[in-house]
């Protein structure tokens, strides 16, 4: 009994280029062709090509399981000026970005690679991008250890204003 030509066809792109759910179809297909080229009697020559094409994908397929998801941010071949413009654009765009956004995760990556970047060149991390002003306030009190100062709520002249003391307004005597 004649054996039929068993053929797996060539996917449309280069391995690298195939999704993954194509990547494990083809395999998929390789793997069977094997597994029934394996059964017959002798054995067809196809069956060498058929597991060399094998053996790339299952390389292709340890590639990818390998990498990262996301590219990696290498940020050692920028200048210094370089360095401080990207990170001056970067917290731009983080500063404009929602808290829920999920642009945010690049750019924090790559704020982060270059904080790492400008560590390792100084021997310091990177200066704190200014704070704004009420901010920057803020900051100094906490820093210095001053309470902030208060200011009374409208209408309550007399009561306890949450910090234990009694506030007494200054009356003025009526001008005649």
């Amino acid at each position: 009994m004649p054996i039929e030509p068993i053929t797996v066809e060539q996917p449309e792109h280069p391995l690298h280029a195939l999704t993954t759910y194509e990547l494990t179809y083809y395999r998929r297909r390789l793997e069977n062709a094997l597994a029934f080229l394996g059964r017959q009697d002798p054995v067809p020559a196809i069956r060498v090509d058929l597991q060399a094409a094998l053996d790339a994908v299952i390389t292709e397929q340890q590639d990818r399981a390998g990498s990262p998801p996301m590219r990696e941010h290498d940020v050692s071949t920028l200048t210094a000026r370089d360095l401080e413009r990207a990170r001056r654009e970067l917290a731009a765009s983080l500063a404009l970005t929602r808290p829920d956004s999920p642009a945010r995760t690049p750019i924090l990556a790559h704020l982060t690679a270059i904080g790492i970047e400008l560590t390792r060149r100084t021997g310091q991390p990177p200066d704190r991008p200014p704070l704004p002003a009420r901010l920057a306030r803020r900051q100094a009190r906490v820093e210095d250890d001053v309470p902030a100062p208060r200011s009374e709520p409208s209408g309550q002249s007399g009561t306890a204003a949450g910090n234990g003391h009694l506030h007494q307004r200054q009356s003025r005597a009526p001008s005649p």
